[in-house]
């Protein structure tokens, strides 16, 4: 323990700092710079050095990283910076360097040995980096959010092609595939990187079929194989590829995908029939052309949703019969909207008003009846069946249709419910 501490090792940070402006000698200096207990009487005689070796040594060695990094931007000697933005224990000082480094940099190996040798590889500012081989060397080892614009820089075909194949980062690579022209190695990677994205950044720049059919027959990913299909010209092959991604695909939201692009109505058929998904049922159903079959689905699928979509694709010309099965035999109120909807047949509608089923059916065919010429008797049906529901139901919308027919009824005819 020291008996007589200078006046720069004070604890009091006013008398150190005073103390500090009074020293001339160099050496004194670099002792308070390290020494003094006060980080301000340390800053405040670090800023009086002007010896870059004693300012590299000062720079190092203080007890907070804080200090370090405000003391890198003091020092100027290029082999001292990089020395330090390789080697320093602290992450932050080897970056606070490097930026330094940057500012006074004329030596282009100075920071090629920074971004390969450094501690913690403080990657500078790909700017600065003169030789196009020894970007792409960088880029191909750093994160694409480091050397995306390394990347942007090069134009070399068979550099971007090194990254494109050899990048540990995937961004990299795609970025590197989208600045690719050879269809040779787009096909190489199209067909061997390990990551789907970059597979299918390939696929889209290729232009040879025989390669694109290979892909979109055997790549493991849906997503790509779908891309390729979508590119292919023989179209028999591309919905053979189709079919087989609805059918054996994981992913829902891909399947539906897919099935927007099927033509074979039995493949539809059949998935809009037996497929365990609903939305996947419900996606072939709006591509089925057979009214037989949307009959069927609109009357026994087991989801409503389903059946809903089923009854609004029927077609109101040629399949009377199978909506009128429909509305008869369903108790679903929008199922026998959706079909309802698709009549137009007077006596038919007069029919299901009084024999349906269902009175949410006799109900739908009432309210569309409401604009045609009434004998007075059906009128007085219609009326006793709304004002039945109206007064009973205890369905929000069935009562609020109910409520309607009967007004419109009123203001054409001026019959009111007894």
């Amino acid at each position: 323990m020291r008996l007589f501490k200078p006046a720069w090792d004070s604890k009091n940070e006013e008398r150190a700092v005073k103390a500090v402006e009074k020293i001339k000698d160099e050496t004194e200096l670099a002792r308070a710079a390290k020494e003094a207990y006060c980080p301000e009487a340390r800053k405040a005689a670090f800023d009086k050095l002007t010896d870059q070796n004693v300012l590299e040594k000062v720079a190092k060695n203080d007890k907070d990283w804080k200090v370090h990094v405000t003391r890198i931007e003091k020092l100027t000697d290029q082999n001292i910076l990089a020395d330090v933005a390789k080697n320093d224990a602290s992450k932050e000082i080897c970056v606070a360097a490097a930026k330094r480094l940057l500012s006074v940099i004329s030596e282009n190996d100075l920071l090629c040995e920074i971004a390969f040798e450094g501690k913690y590889r403080p990657v500078p500012r790909v700017e600065k980096l003169y030789d196009p081989g020894l970007l792409a060397e960088i880029v191909k080892t750093e994160k694409y959010s480091v050397t995306k614009r390394g990347i942007e820089l090069l134009n070399d075909q068979n550099l971007l092609a090194d990254i494109a194949k050899n990048a540990k980062d995937c961004d990299a690579r795609i970025a590197s595939v989208n600045k690719l022209t050879g269809q040779n190695v787009l096909a190489e990677i199209a067909k061997s990187d390990k990551d789907w994205s970059v597979r299918l950044a390939a696929v889209k720049k290729l232009t040879a079929q025989n390669i694109i059919v290979d892909i979109a027959k055997n790549d493991e990913d849906s997503i790509v194989r779908y891309t390729a299909a979508e590119k292919l010209t023989d179209q028999n092959i591309a919905q053979e590829v189709y079919e087989n991604i609805a059918e054996n695909e994981k992913e829902i939201h891909i399947r539906i995908t897919v099935i927007e692009k099927l033509t074979d109505q039995s493949i539809l058929v059949d998935i809009a029939k037996n497929d365990t998904n609903r939305y996947v049922r419900e996606a072939a159903v709006k591509k089925l052309t057979d009214q037989k079959v949307l009959v069927d689905i609109a009357m026994y699928d087991l989801d409503l949703s389903v059946r809903i979509k089923a009854a609004e694709c029927l077609k109101s010309l040629g399949s009377v019969d199978e909506i009128v099965q429909i509305v008869l035999k369903n108790n679903d109120f929008n199922v026998i909207r959706k079909a309802i909807a698709k009549l137009e047949d007077k006596n038919i509608l007069k029919d299901i008003v009084k024999n349906g089923k269902y009175i949410e059916a006799r109900l739908l065919a009432a309210s569309k009846l409401v604009h045609y010429d009434l004998e007075e008797d059906l009128l007085m049906d219609m009326i006793q069946i709304c004002g039945n529901e109206l007064n009973n139901s205890k369905s929000e919308e069935v009562s609020s249709l109910a409520a309607g027919t009967l007004m419109e009824i009123h203001q054409k005819y001026g019959i009111k419910e007894n």
